[in-house]
């Protein structure tokens, strides 16, 4: 099912206690050489690195101040997926979004202008416990320059493997009533796949909606699929830095990470 609004997941974001290290991490896994850091994040209590999955984005928060929103997820649940960013193609379907999050009573914790973007997020207490951002960058680029990530693909980072983000999966409490309220929200439909798991998909990527199990036991963004045809560089990449690799999976970060040709 499509959504009646251009809409693509740009971006991921993960907490984690100690940036550098974990930064270092996943460039070493992925091929990344630079990274970009918006100066202004310390006014929202956290530091950031942003990496290039193609032309789509990676990030990693660390919080500052103890009382930042960052802060408590770690000190509730530990290393993990805060946030979904996508992006929508015009500042009219952004106000559609904002309409229907305010018809469905969802609050938003963040809606303001900074730097040729606008940011919409909303709470993910009434999300089934992830963060979600729909940004409208003004150049309106969905390869493209993407502001909130500092640039151009390849102006602030550079990869040395091919990546794409395909996948994204939230694990939350109830999957086919929080599906259903991520699609009211973003103007889309549910879809089931063969499993009969509720999904939805965007523009370049499915994402999917899981219950609680051994691995993942509190509501978070839990999963994310990238593909590349360089999937064993890779795998070896993540067992030469000491990681669990379980075929063509690994965690990182609290998250865990499927590396496939597709």
């Amino acid at each position: 099912m499509e959504h009646t609004v251009p809409l693509i997941i740009r971006q991921v974001c993960l907490a984690c206690n100690d940036l550098e290290r974990t930064s270092g991490m996943f460039r070493a896994v992925f091929g990344i050489e630079h990274a970009y850091s918006d100066p202004d994040m310390g006014q929202l209590g956290v530091r950031n690195e942003v990496l290039a999955l193609g032309t789509d984005y990676l990030e990693l928060i660390s919080p500052v101040d103890e009382h930042a929103p960052a802060s408590r997820f770690l000190k509730r649940q530990g290393e993990g997926g805060y946030m979904v960013i996508c992006q929508v193609d015009s500042l009219a379907s952004q106000t559609k979004i904002r309409q229907r999050g305010a018809d469905l009573g969802i609050r938003t914790v963040l809606d303001r202008n900074h730097r040729d973007a606008n940011y919409l997020q909303w709470h993910p207490s009434d999300l089934g416990g992830t963060m979600l951002d729909t940004a409208f960058d003004h150049r309106a680029e969905f390869t493209g320059r993407w502001d909130p990530a500092g640039g151009a693909p390849g102006e602030y980072s550079t990869n040395r493997l091919p990546l794409r983000l395909v996948k994204v999966g939230i694990t939350c409490l109830d999957p086919r009533a929080t599906a259903q309220t991520w699609a009211a929200i973003t103007l889309g439909e549910v879809a089931l796949d063969s499993t009969q798991r509720p999904f939805l998909h965007l523009d370049n990527t499915d994402l999917y909606f899981l219950p609680p199990d051994d691995r993942f036991s509190q509501p978070r963004l839990s999963r994310i699929h990238v593909a590349s045809s360089e999937t064993a560089r890779i795998l070896d990449n993540a067992r030469n830095l000491g990681l669990d690799v379980y075929g063509s999976r690994f965690a990182l970060c609290g998250v865990e990470f499927t590396v496939s040709g597709d």
